[in-house]
């Protein structure tokens, strides 16, 4: 079988990006298998995406090994405001695209996940990858600055290979099984369980300028409701990520608005340790039936706290973001969501595919 595949976005540089390909499916009892060739285009800037993916499931074993290839050409990566958990919006310099940062990437990466138990809610797995990244100091910008924060090596061309170890708890999977489905309500609109994972990475570097180093990274997240068919929903997620040695800026620990903390930029602040506290509460407000459109549809309000640590800034500042929003559910398939976040760093309105978490 064969689907098409879209692989679309948008950033503040580059614009609207427009691509897909083909997505090829064959089913078997003892192997499932998909491929994935997709690309995508920005006009504005003539930047460019390349993905290739393959996925292998052995439903007999419980096993699952995936395989994914992708390049991108000097595109948006988020910001930089320099390293610390106290950096500041520059006066002379207000301006929002003066903090954008525009990177290129290789990465090619393998990776095996095994269900470690039969109702499949614990999964445990080793990978390997090899990335390539080269930061562009672009004229004009902060990253181009002398008092950027930044040594020539900083901005020189990384290249590593890296071994990894996944770990995860998810009772929110099987969700086709009815009595989980009862348990944890549907995927658009989670109403009870946890998950949480746990990651443990070694980075060889390549090249002179890449040394080596270590990174830990986890998070929790639960949802708590109090009636067999609740309409309000409590969720949380904690987390957070702490590297050993020395390692590029582009691979620190981070905090931003698509990752952890919004009512700020995206990777707005940078350190060698993070930590982040998300909550919010969901309602759903209204099952929508009609002959054109069918789903669900709600609203939520939310409250992030986190911050980073340095070595050797002495800092006991925490970030806070809080804000409401609105999603909807088409068919109960997705999730699409609009939200407001405001912080003492900035008044953000976002659009996403999904929840925060």
């Amino acid at each position: 079988m064969v689907y098409p595949g879209i692989l679309s976005g948008y950033n503040p540089d580059d614009g609207i990006f427009i691509g897909g390909g083909p997505v090829f499916f064959k089913y078997s009892r003892y192997l499932q298998q998909q491929y994935e060739i997709l690309g995508s285009y920005a006009f504005a800037t003539n930047a460019f995406n390349l993905y290739f993916g393959t996925k292998y499931s052995f439903p007999l074993r419980n096993l699952e090994v995936n395989f994914s290839t992708k390049y991108s050409s000097p595109e948006y990566a988020g910001n930089y405001f320099g390293l610390g958990n106290e950096t500041k919006w520059q006066v002379p310099h207000s301006e929002k695209y003066f903090y954008r940062l525009r990177m290129s990437q290789f990465h090619t990466e393998v990776n095996f996940e095994k269900w470690l138990n039969a109702n499949k809610t614990i999964k445990a797995g080793p990978g390997l990858f090899f990335s390539l990244t080269d930061v562009e100091q672009t004229k004009g910008r902060f990253i181009s600055q002398p008092d950027n924060g930044l040594t020539k090596n900083d901005l020189s061309l990384h290249t590593y290979s890296a071994a990894y170890f996944n770990y995860e708890i998810n009772t929110l999977s099987g969700m086709e099984r009815k009595a989980e489905e009862e348990f944890a309500g549907s995927s658009s609109f989670p109403t009870r369980g946890f998950r949480t994972t746990a990651r443990a990475e070694y980075f060889f570097g390549l090249n002179e300028q890449s040394d080596d180093f270590q990174k830990l990274s986890g998070d929790f997240i639960t949802y708590l409701s109090f009636s067999q068919r609740p309409r309000v929903v409590y969720a949380l997620r904690v987390g957070g990520e702490k590297l050993f040695g020395n390692f590029p800026f582009h691979e620190a620990a981070t905090l931003g608005r698509t990752e952890n903390l919004r009512g700020y930029r995206e990777t707005r602040f940078y350190g060698d340790a993070s930590f982040y506290l998300n909550a919010e509460v969901r309602f759903r407000m209204k099952q929508l039936n009609t002959y054109l459109f069918n789903g669900t549809a709600g609203m939520l309000l939310f409250n992030d706290t986190a911050r980073v640590w340095l070595k050797n800034e002495s800092s006991g500042k925490w970030h806070n973001g809080t804000g409401a929003g609105l999603w909807i559910s088409p068919f109960d398939m997705a999730v699409i969501s609009v939200s407001y976040a405001a912080s003492a760093d900035d008044k953000l309105l976002s659009f996403s595919v999904n929840y925060q978490f």
